[in-house]
């Protein structure tokens, strides 16, 4: 019997004992779990190179400040409203403002093909195929020669459009000068060509013309249109010509003295295709002055202030823009 519940105990022994080293065997997979999952936590890690992205797109962020800067936005010049716009349409000569009263003295208004800039086209036109006739035009709200020199010295500049097929001497294109017969008192102000050379003239109270540094070197064309601009410039004592937007005098002419406006009844008269003659002065062979005997003029304006460089340069580019 003794033998017996030793053996029992003996048995019981060995199976505790074998249990007891079963246990950490079954335990180890669960501790290495952890360990396992180790990748899983590496993961957001991993995924650091996404997370710098956007670093590597920062580059890219600053393009558009470049591209901003890149193409230049240019800039509009506003041109001031005119104080006398002429239209040549339904076979008539009007002023757009209303500033200035219009007498047709035998010019003719067509449909004439133009060329200009490399462009042609048909546009409607005033139209002077004969020395002799002109459109005469008289500042309706100047109703004194005080009133016209405080307007011109509040600067102006006159603009034209134009082309004429014959040069020689002195020819009128929108001009209101005259040295008045009885006092021999020079005055007023006009665009003119000289054996086809454009140039802007004005009158000063010393009794004298000034145009010698705002006279072109050069002839228009006698085929195709060219932009004229003078810019009275009181303000500064500059008077300043320009030709298809390039100033002929870029230091422009000094003005000296005062504005003198015509005397008599011309102070405040000028001519498309002429320069004004006083009523004394007219006979019937010589009923103006300066004629032009072939002239087309599309376009024509005068403004009340001094024209800058800038936006002598976009009437230019505005009067091209008519033939598009």
């Amino acid at each position: 019997m003794k033998k017996l519940i030793a053996l029992i105990l003996a048995a019981m022994f060995v199976f505790a004992v074998a249990s007891c080293g079963n246990e950490p065997a079954q335990s180890t997979p669960t501790e290495s779990t952890p360990a396992e999952s180790t990748p899983e936590v590496t993961t957001p890690e991993e995924s650091t190179p996404e997370v710098t992205e956007p670093e590597e797109s920062t580059p890219e962020a600053t393009d558009p400040e470049e591209s901003t800067k890149e193409p230049e936005i240019p800039v509009i010049v506003e041109l001031p409203e005119a104080y006398v716009d002429f239209d040549f349409r339904n076979g008539t000569i009007t002023d757009a403002k209303g500033h200035a009263t219009i007498e047709n003295r035998g010019a003719t208004v067509v449909e004439a093909t133009v060329t200009a800039g490399g462009k042609s086209a048909n546009l409607n036109a005033l139209r002077i195929d004969e020395s002799g006739s002109y459109v005469l035009c008289t500042f309706g709200e100047m109703g004194t020669e005080d009133a016209v020199k405080e307007w011109a010295e509040g600067g102006f500049a006159v603009e034209a459009f134009y082309v004429m097929g014959e040069k020689k001497g002195v020819q009128g294109i929108v001009c209101g000068t005259e040295q008045v017969n009885s006092t021999k008192m020079r005055g007023g102000w006009g665009l003119a060509e000289n054996v086809g050379k454009p140039y802007f003239i004005t009158a000063t109270s010393g009794n004298a013309y000034i145009s010698a540094n705002t006279t072109a070197s050069s002839s228009s064309s006698e085929t195709e249109l060219v932009h004229v601009v003078a810019v009275y410039d009181y303000a500064a004592k500059k008077q300043y010509l320009y030709v298809n937007g390039v100033c002929v005098n870029s230091a422009g002419e000094t003005i000296s003295g005062e504005f003198a406006p015509a005397g008599a009844e011309a102070f405040n008269k000028f001519c498309l295709g002429s320069d004004y003659r006083e009523t004394a002065k007219v006979t019937e062979t010589t009923p103006i002055d300066f004629p032009t005997p072939d002239m087309t003029m599309v376009d024509a304006k005068i403004y009340s202030s001094a024209l800058s460089a800038e936006q002598v340069k976009a009437a230019y580019e505005n009067a091209l823009a008519l033939l598009d």
